[in-house]
This record gives structure tokens, sequence and C-alpha cells, in this order.
């Protein structure tokens, strides 16, 4: 949208300071995005082992079985 719309305009949209946009942008990914990221890849991965059939607890099931330590909140 920057292409459209200043920067500026954008962050008072979204009451965010342009000091702030511009810090996140240069921000490294935090450990728990990481672990979300990779957490979300093997949800899926077993979605799809199953048939796209399996509900939260057998992937949480399967999960723990693989020695993955989450909730079943997390996801």
């Amino acid at each position: 949208m920057q292409n459209t719309y200043s920067i500026m305009l954008l962050c008072n949209v979204l009451d965010v300071s342009e000091s702030g946009y511009y810090a996140g942008k240069t921000r490294q990914v935090s450990q728990h995005c990481r672990e979300d990221a990779r957490l979300a890849a093997q949800i899926h991965h077993i979605f799809l082992e199953h048939r796209q059939v399996y509900g939260s607890p057998p992937i949480y099931a399967a999960l723990k079985e693989r020695g993955v330590q989450t909730s079943r909140k997390r996801f």
C-alpha cells in the first residue's frame, strides 16, 4: 500500500509511530515466530499425510509421538 499512500498516512491510520514502523522493518523475526512457523509446517505435513481429514486432537497426538512438545491451544 505504500506505493499508493504515504508511510505517514498509513502509520496514522494504523495508529503506529513512524519510528516503530521503520524499526519493525529491520527487526529480526522472534524465536517464538520461528518456532510457530516450524510447528505450522509440521502440522501441515501431518494433515496432508492423513488425507486432510485430521482434526486437532489427532494432530496433537501425532506431534507428541514425534517428540514435539507443544499444547493443543498453541496451534
